[in-house]
């Protein structure tokens, strides 16, 4: 799975004040105008976006939309609503090999490992809030954008959770959790008035 996730540059509900050095998924609301992250906001033009947007989100259960009119409308009625978007490209292990579906201006972050169901960042809960000594080496990975540059440091940190979990460390539950490869949208191309349906 691959594909377009919109944020609202606000930070997350959960960690209002955010984290300097952290720039993964989790740093900002995504979808702004659905109850994701536990943030929504009340802009009646929006419910048939969310609807139409949500029909991409099967049973990948990766919130990501592809490039389409749609997600153009949803982008346009965020500026008109207030909401500066901060747009970000996501992969999952099975895409990793191709490239973008479609050509525009990104800029790779890394690999963050996430939560799909709300994109909940063990990197930033892990290596951020409360750093255990044992994945302190993993920490030390981390990139200027707070995440791994490879895919196989992103593995080794979900493997070092689950030896955390062994030792009695109270660290995130393993289990679920995915590396993802993540790129800053810069500039989006256009859609062509492509549709969902």
């Amino acid at each position: 799975m691959q594909g377009f996730v919109v944020q609202s540059r606000q930070f997350t509900q959960q960690h209002p004040g955010g984290c300097v050095n952290y720039f993964g998924i989790y740093r900002c609301v995504s979808w702004p105008f659905t109850d994701f992250n536990g943030y929504s906001r009340a802009v009646p033009q929006c419910e048939t976006m969310s609807a139409l947007l949500e029909q991409l989100w099967d049973d990948s259960g990766v919130y990501a939309c592809p490039l389409c009119q749609e997600l153009e409308d949803y982008l346009h009625i965020c500026v008109e609503s207030g909401i500066k978007p901060r747009i970000m490209y996501i992969q999952t292990a099975e895409s990793m090999e191709r490239p973008p579906l479609a050509e525009g201006n990104y800029t790779f972050l890394g690999y963050d490992v996430i939560y799909y169901s709300d994109f909940f960042s063990a990197v930033y809960d892990d290596l951020f809030v409360n750093i255990p000594a044992p994945m302190e080496k993993d920490a030390k990975k981390l990139n200027d954008n707070g995440l791994f540059d490879n895919y196989s440091d992103a593995l080794e940190f979900i493997e070092n959770i689950a030896r955390c979990r062994e030792m009695g460390i109270d660290v995130e539950w393993p289990d679920g959790f995915e590396p993802v490869r993540l790129f800053r949208v810069n500039e989006l191309p256009p859609a062509g008035g492509k549709r969902l349906t």
